[in-house]
Parts: C-alpha cells; structure tokens; sequence
C-alpha cells in the first residue's frame, strides 16, 4: 500500500470517514473550507494515516461545530509562504477515476490502514486499539480476521483466526 503521501487523492476521502467516526462516536462535528482541504493534500504526510486522523480529531476537539479554515489548522500544515499551487477547486475532492473505483475495495483498504495504525500505536492490544476506533474490541477481533492483521504483524492469520503456525 502507497503511504499517503503518494495517495493525496485519497486525503477528502479519509477526512470525511474520520469526521463521520468522530460525528456519529463523539457528537463532534466539523467541516474544513476548500482552502483548509487543499492544505491538508498538499502537507507531506510522514505518518500516513494516523497523524492525517490525529490532527482532525484535534481540530475537532477545538473547534467543535466549525467550518475549519486555513487560519484555524495548525501551523505546519500551511505552506511557509502562505501560498499553494493553483487548483481547479476539484482537487479538494476525491477523484473517481474515469474507469470508475472499487468502492468496497477502497473503503476496504481505509479501514484495514486504520485498523493497523491503532494496532501499532497501542503497541498490539487489542482493547486499547478498539477504544481509539471507538469500536468493540469483538468487533475489532472480527475486522482483524477479516482483513488478515494480527498483532503480531509478521504473521497473518489464516481462515479459522490462528497463526500460518498453528498458534
């Protein structure tokens, strides 16, 4: 998988996932202007998608109900010279493509990203893992098997739940 960086595309497309999680999980609601939008694709995103979910739940924890504006995100999301390189307004969106998109596949991949950055950033436990998704840790149990993560990420785990190994 590309990191995201190389899939800024995809950038509208994860943001208004993570602000329909924190609406409907959280009560917190918030939208971003096409400025703010455009300098979230055009930031260098190192940490792929847990830093991109990071910085929108804290906007959304300080600016609850708000229309997010370039003026509001965080200093090293707006470009030092305040400017950007020219758009035609539909790159603040995701692009379908013109053979069209697997949207199942997609969503698909979104979520088993997700799902492996809160895996990783709760160091492999399950429970802490679920509260950062704000889902169930069964549920988790059941997206980790479906989407073949373990916590031990050098083994998938095969149809019935176990390791290639038998653990």
């Amino acid at each position: 998988m590309p990191s995201l960086g190389e899939r800024t595309s995809d950038i509208p497309l994860l943001v208004n996932e993570l602000r329909a999680r924190l609406r409907n999980e959280l009560g917190l609601a918030i939208a971003f202007t096409e400025d703010a939008m455009h300098c979230l694709q055009h930031r260098h995103w190192e940490g792929n998608v847990r830093e991109l979910a990071n910085v929108i739940e804290r906007l959304a924890v300080l600016y609850p109900g708000e229309t997010i504006s370039r003026e509001q995100l965080p200093a090293d999301l707006v470009p030092a010279d305040g400017e950007l390189p020219e758009t035609s307004g539909n790159e603040d969106r995701a692009q379908l493509p013109q053979d069209g998109v697997d949207l199942k596949q997609r969503l698909f991949e979104v979520e088993k990203d997700l799902i492996e950055e809160a895996l990783q950033r709760s160091d492999g436990v399950i429970a802490r893992a679920a509260r950062l998704l704000r889902i169930g840790r069964t549920t988790l149990t059941e997206k980790m098997r479906r989407h073949q993560v373990n916590t031990d990420q050098s083994q998938p785990l095969d149809d019935d739940g176990d390791n290639d190994d038998g653990t």
